[in-house]
């Protein structure tokens, strides 16, 4: 491809003749074809740490979540449910991406399933070959069958059916290894040729039955011809690199072709460096006897060779035990060789050409060693989202031709693919700035939600979602507590209706009287104290209560029945009770009291309220009472 020779000559052309300064040995290390270039661009981006984190930063990181515009849903949701889950299209485009930035060319094809059919030449039976491998043998690029209908053993005859079914669609990369492009530099028209791959053909040649049932007949011609196979128009999506005006015979550029000089000397230097490492980082000791006096050494008549095997042995032992004392009867001297290593390391010679070669490829380095910050490396990531925009151009155009290649195939309708909006992740003061001129009415709502990465329509209907949810929940919430305090309201009603019946009854009971005294009578409650002899809380002053076994109590009970018969019924009947339980005898009076009293005046007047005929005496006008 290029030239590593130079006939430049200095000054006129006469004199003496320099060498040219663009004459480096990387040079005439520079591939001389096409194949040749693929194959050392392929070599870096797989092995070479620097150049395959950048390719793999410019393959994934223009690919957005991707999605479809259609009037029909259900169109929408059938591109999504098969591209997106099945067919892994965001995976399928990071890998024609890595091809792109490699080779500087991408190829792709949608392949749709096919059946192989087997007939029978003399009678017409035909069966999917998959059903018949017991039927049959491959041989010479040959299907020889045994017809189970009429018994004949002879070549069949092959058909490809084709299915219109998007279950067994593939999409295929193909490697620009094993693709041919005839162009025509007049009109810049394309003729794709395919290669078989090696692994495929020979997968034909021996007769592999997963293969040779699912590849078209026309590979296995091609294996037989040793022929290359011709794309029909339309069939294969080229995508190339753009490069200046001249003789590519129709490929793309590689990214890597710019710094294949400089990546040839930061080789020379790692290795160097590695060398470095393997003989200079470890240091070499020598142990030697040493003496002041060469005439009088003792090294002349010393027997050296058994002082080396003690010194050896006493070194051994050092090694084991730290605290082990050598005893030597000559002087010892050392002598350090190497281990000046890291004086001679090539760290910054290497980083000052890892930024070269970053910045040659598009990439500012501190993306790749991740210290990069948008306010430090605004103008680098704007120039680099610019690079960018027309490689997601490229990608929607080839999502696209999928899509086509798809409705032609399976007769579904069309839809058209779309990449959410491309942004820098920690873009925050621009996103703020946003903010502020939606608040102040100079930004439209939708504007910002495209700038922060959502669809305002498609949040619209989750936040309406959400509200009928909430409602929901909160009209759920206000019938529970409804339902509850209607059932506490209407227990409350029962027991306040039972209670007041109780106590109709009670007044009835106290007005009409009863025929036994029994009638008026009430339980006291369980804690009531039952006082000694002495006055009563509730009776008139100089009332008082007397022993159950007094023998003049009569008085007693008329005095508490007149008391009782000017109370109200709930007290009169309060009073009552509480008598029953402190003085039984006396309760009993005093019941009879009442109900005598009762009878008499209703019998007189039954208008008049219930008061004793006769006013008893005072306590103090009693004879016989002091």
């Amino acid at each position: 491809m290029y030239s590593s020779r130079s006939n430049l000559r200095g000054g006129s052309g006469v004199g003496k003749q320099y060498p040219s300064p663009y004459l480096q040995i990387a040079g005439t290390k520079l591939p001389m074809t096409v194949r040749e270039l693929f194959e050392q661009c392929e070599y870096l981006a797989t092995m070479d740490p620097l150049i395959s984190a950048i390719i793999e930063k410019h393959s994934l990181y223009p690919v957005t979540d991707i999605f479809f515009l259609s009037a029909n849903d259900n169109v929408t949701k059938y591109y999504k449910e098969l591209l997106l889950k099945k067919k892994k299209m965001r995976e399928f485009l990071v890998t024609n991406n890595k091809d792109l930035y490699t080779y500087g060319n991408s190829f792709a094809e949608v392949r749709f399933p096919m059946i192989k059919y087997l007939s029978c030449p003399s009678c017409g039976y035909m069966d999917a070959a998959k059903n018949m491998r017991h039927l049959y043998t491959f041989r010479n690029f040959n299907f020889i069958m045994t017809c189970p209908s009429c018994g004949a053993r002879q070549p069949a005859q092959v058909m490809d059916k084709y299915i219109k079914s998007p279950e067994g669609i593939s999409l295929i990369n193909w490697s620009p290894n094993f693709i041919d492009i005839k162009y025509n530099m007049a009109n810049h028209k394309r003729i794709y040729y395919l290669s078989l791959p090696p692994d495929l053909k020979n997968a034909i040649m021996v007769g592999d039955r997963e293969t040779i049932e699912d590849v078209p007949s026309a590979y296995i011609q091609a294996a037989k011809e040793g022929k290359k196979l011709r794309f029909p128009e339309g069939q294969l999506y080229h995508r190339w690199r753009p490069s200046i005006s001249r003789k590519m015979d129709g490929w793309g550029i590689p990214l890597l072709f710019p710094v294949l000089t400089s990546t040839y000397y930061m080789q020379v230097l790692r290795k160097a460096q590695e060398s470095i490492a393997h003989h200079q980082l470890n240091q070499l000791w020598l142990i030697s006897p040493s003496t002041s006096d060469p005439a009088g050494s003792p090294l002349t008549t010393a027997n050296l060779k058994h002082w080396q095997w003690q010194m050896q042995d006493d070194v051994d032992r050092w090694r084991g035990d730290p605290n082990h004392i050598i005893l030597s009867p000559l002087p010892v001297q050392h002598q350090a060789i190497g281990g000046n290593g890291r004086a001679l390391l090539l760290h910054p010679e290497l980083k000052l050409l890892y930024e070269i070669i970053s910045g040659a490829l598009g990439t500012p380095y501190e993306l790749i060693a991740g210290t990069m910050s948008y306010s430090g490396s605004n103008t680098s990531l704007l120039m680099l989202e610019q690079m960018y925009a027309s490689s997601r151009v490229d990608m929607l155009n080839l999502i696209q031709f999928i899509v086509d290649q798809i409705s032609d195939g399976t007769g579904q309708p069309k839809a058209e693919a779309r990449f959410t909006k491309f942004k820098m992740a920690d873009d925050l003061q621009r996103s703020g700035m946003y903010i502020s001129l939606v608040e102040k009415g100079l930004l439209s709502e939708k504007t910002l939600a495209e700038e922060i990465g959502f669809d305002l329509a498609e949040e619209q209907d989750r936040m309406e979602e959400e509200r009928t949810r909430k409602t929901e929940v909160q009209r759920q919430e206000a019938i529970g507590r409804a339902h509850v305090d209607g059932e506490s309201q209407y227990t409350a009603a029962i027991y306040q209706t039972k209670a007041q019946n109780e106590m109709a009854q009670a007044q009835q009971s106290f007005q009409e009287g009863a025929d036994s005294p029994t009638r008026m009578e009430f339980v006291p409650p369980p804690s009531a104290d039952k006082p000694e002899h002495g006055d009563a809380a509730s009776m008139p002053p100089g009332a008082t209560y007397y022993s159950e076994n007094a023998d003049d109590d009569g008085y007693e009970a008329k005095r508490t029945a007149a008391y009782i018969r000017k109370l109200e019924p709930a007290d009169a009947q309060l009073e009552l009770q509480r008598l029953r339980y402190r003085n039984s005898k006396l309760h009993s009076a005093v019941l009879n009291q009442i109900n005598g009293v009762r009878e008499t005046r209703n019998l007189n007047n039954p208008n008049q309220y219930q008061t004793p005929l006769v006013k008893p005496p005072r306590r103090e006008d009693r004879p016989g009472l002091q």
